[in-house]
């Protein structure tokens, strides 16, 4: 079953919904819209999209995510980390400023450049092997571009 495209509400609510049953085990219905501040029928309704999309299912008292669920959870969660990372490092903004920024943007950004900022990441994380290669940290389209 491929990865279904997600909605910016949608992403909301796995995120929700997986913060919740982190703290609680299961997500309430009443909780996840508090969380996304929306009526609990309206969480309802989406909690109801998503089950049908495989990515909650219901639990005691709740919902909670499936593997694909969590698996989906897990790239949000990537991309939010290096777009943080980005805001702070390449940017400088404050902690404060970076939160409220990854709130805005982080389920707007295109696939592309999720992708991009993903291995910008990786390749600034990757350890640099010996040699004098001041270039070694940059992605490899700024290689040779100074």
């Amino acid at each position: 079953m491929s990865t279904p495209v997600l909605t910016p509400s949608q992403e909301q609510y796995l995120l929700a919904v997986a913060e919740l049953e982190s703290a609680c085990g299961c997500a309430r219905v009443c909780r996840v819209g508090e969380k996304v501040e929306v009526s609990a029928a309206s969480a309802s309704v989406m909690l109801r999209r998503l089950a049908a999309a495989g990515l909650v299912e219901p639990s005691s008292g709740g919902v909670r995510l499936t593997d694909a669920g969590r698996s989906v959870v897990a790239r949000l969660e990537a991309r939010r980390r290096a777009l943080a990372e980005h805001l702070r490092g390449s940017l400088g903004l404050p902690p404060a400023q970076v939160d409220e920024e990854l709130r805005r943007l982080a389920h707007f950004i295109s696939p592309s450049l999720e992708a991009r900022l993903l291995s910008v990441t990786a390749v600034s994380r990757a350890p640099v092997s010996g040699g004098d290669d001041a270039q070694a940290g940059q992605p490899r389209g700024a290689r040779g571009a100074t």
